[in-house]
């Protein structure tokens, strides 16, 4: 099954655990994020490190934190500068630390 099938897609953006591959969690992309096709982008989540960590162990501290899809489409680099604010943005090409990233005007910016 080709979960990259372009369909009809809103504007969204869910960072979920996969319901197909529990050892998987998930970027769901919808319409938001320009640079980004809509599909289903999973990871391998790891404990340690600065990629891939549990979404749950990113928090409001303005950290960025890098994920690379198995998809080979880029880097997410997300961050939460306060509790109700995420910003998320793909790079390609090479893994740079997320310590030395810096996000542009390129940035998508998410409210709850």
């Amino acid at each position: 099954m080709d979960l990259r099938a372009r369909r009809h897609e809103d504007p969204h953006l869910a960072l979920v655990e996969s319901h197909i591959w529990p050892s998987r969690h998930a970027f769901s992309v919808g319409t938001s994020m320009p640079a980004v096709g809509s599909g289903v982008y999973l990871f391998v989540p790891q404990d340690d490190g600065v990629y891939n960590r549990l979404f749950a162990d990113v928090t409001s501290d303005g950290t960025m934190c890098g994920y690379i899809p198995e998809w080979p489409i880029g880097t997410f680099f997300i961050t939460l500068p306060d509790a109700n604010t995420l910003w998320i943005q793909i790079l390609d090409g090479e893994h740079p630390d997320p310590a030395d990233r810096v996000f542009t005007d390129d940035k998508v910016v998410f409210k709850r």
